[in-house]
């Protein structure tokens, strides 16, 4: 059996062992690292370069598997971002210099800017809806607003642990929500090797009439920060999955984190003011 199939059949290669920590307090210990890492960096700029490709047409019409990656049409973006506490602000831009897309948090305040629609989203305390801009130290989660806690809201909460001389060497949280005849499971995974940041999650889907299978995944690597003792991603992909006319991988997205350095520059300005261009519609 492929690997892929093997996923696609949703067998789990971890072993369970005895677990000392139940799933809530396995919770609160991913959120505990992640604060703690967060604490420790400091105001900082760096780069995001993303890469979007698929496979050939031939494998999504019947042909044989295949490895080979087909860069998107504008598959290329870099992101140039700031990061200060809970300050934030991404620029996103495509061949040219010139913003394609951006966004800010600060005070309490968010602000969206979108460059092909010419229109700046500002609000106060709740995100513009419709839109989930993402953090850059969170590559697992799909926007700012969704953590840990939000997602297990309204599911049930199990884990599995694996474990080493009497040490934990990594846990899974899965939260499993189950409507009438379908549902979900997301599944996070957190090692010790990486301070029990999150390094992969699956989102699964099921229904009566199909088994769990994944319908993405995420998986993120780590650097150390240039002076400081905190872990910022590396890199992650992000892999989407089709299972007709039989399982493949039907989109990936990589994204390479660089040039992270302390910034000590630039003012709070740059949180709280995006320029756009003249003719630019803004909506309070």
């Amino acid at each position: 059996m492929t690997a892929l199939l093997a996923l696609a059949c949703f067998t789990v290669a971890s072993s369970v062992l005895a677990q000392s920590e139940s799933p809530v307090q396995l919770q609160k210990k991913a959120i505990a690292a992640k604060q703690e890492n967060y604490s420790k960096l400091p105001r900082l700029f760096g780069t995001t370069n993303i890469r979007e490709t698929h496979p050939p047409l031939s494998v999504l019409t019947g042909g044989p598997p295949s490895n080979e990656e087909v860069e998107e049409r504008q598959g290329r973006k870099l992101q140039k971002f700031l990061l200060d506490g809970d300050s934030l602000r991404v620029n996103t831009y495509l061949k040219d210099d010139e913003i394609w897309h951006a966004f800010a948090f600060h005070d309490n305040v968010w602000q969206v800017y979108k460059r092909p629609e010419k229109r700046l989203i500002v609000t106060q305390g709740v995100r513009p809806e419709y839109e989930r801009p993402f953090d850059p130290r969170d590559f697992g989660f799909q926007d700012c607003g969704e953590t840990l806690e939000t997602i297990a809201n309204g599911g049930k909460l199990t884990a599995t642990t694996e474990e080493k001389d009497g040490e934990l060497e990594s846990f899974t949280l899965k939260v499993t929500r189950d409507y009438s005849g379908s549902g979900t499971t997301d599944e996070f995974t957190f090692t010790k090797a990486n301070r029990f940041l999150l390094t992969q999650r699956q989102h699964l889907v099921f229904s009566d009439e199909i088994a769990p299978r994944v319908a993405w995944q995420l998986d993120v690597t780590y650097q150390k920060f240039p002076g400081a003792d905190a872990l910022f991603p590396k890199q992650a992909v992000f892999t989407e999955f089709t299972y007709e006319p039989r399982p493949h991988w039907l989109n990936k997205a990589y994204y390479e984190v660089d040039q992270l350095r302390v910034e000590r520059n630039k003012s709070n300005d740059f949180f709280t003011k995006i320029e756009v261009p003249e003719g630019t519609d803004i909506e309070k």
